[in-house]
């Protein structure tokens, strides 16, 4: 039917249909390699060089009269930090946390507890940090 519409002979549809074969066939071979040069292309990706870090836990203080006055040995302690990979093995950041625990003040010449106290503390810090990557496939760092 093609060879009609075309006004062509025999032989060259042949010719035609091989070509547009070989067309085909290569166009599935372009796009089953595409896919894998894709995912070639994906280990060049830079790898994200933000970092925030989020934690909590408990502060204990070493103070022997620490629980006399606030009640607890320990108190809860909130922070963050935000950091930039200079390289894969060396970062920098800075962080801020706070640190709050309630208890009752005591006078000691009159031995009695005189109110309410609430012990607050804000740090702030800077860091460089290294780590010890000496390759991708390592498990521990």
């Amino acid at each position: 039917m093609l060879h009609l519409l075309l006004g062509i002979g025999d032989s060259q549809v042949v010719r035609t249909q091989d070509s547009l074969k070989n067309i085909f066939s290569f166009f599935i071979l372009m796009l089953m390699i595409l896919p894998s040069t894709a995912m070639a292309e994906d280990s060049i990706l830079q790898q994200p060089h933000w970092s925030l870090e989020v934690k909590g836990g408990r502060f204990a203080p070493v103070l022997e009269n620490w629980s006399q006055f606030y009640d607890k040995r320990s108190m809860p302690e909130y922070a963050a930090t935000l950091a930039y990979k200079l390289l894969r093995q060396v970062e920098v950041g800075v962080g801020a946390g706070s640190i709050r625990g309630k208890g009752h003040s005591y006078a000691p010449l009159h031995g009695i507890s005189v109110g309410n106290v609430t012990y607050e503390l804000y740090p702030v810090n800077a860091f460089v940090l290294v780590r010890g990557i000496l390759r991708e496939d390592q498990w521990l760092v």
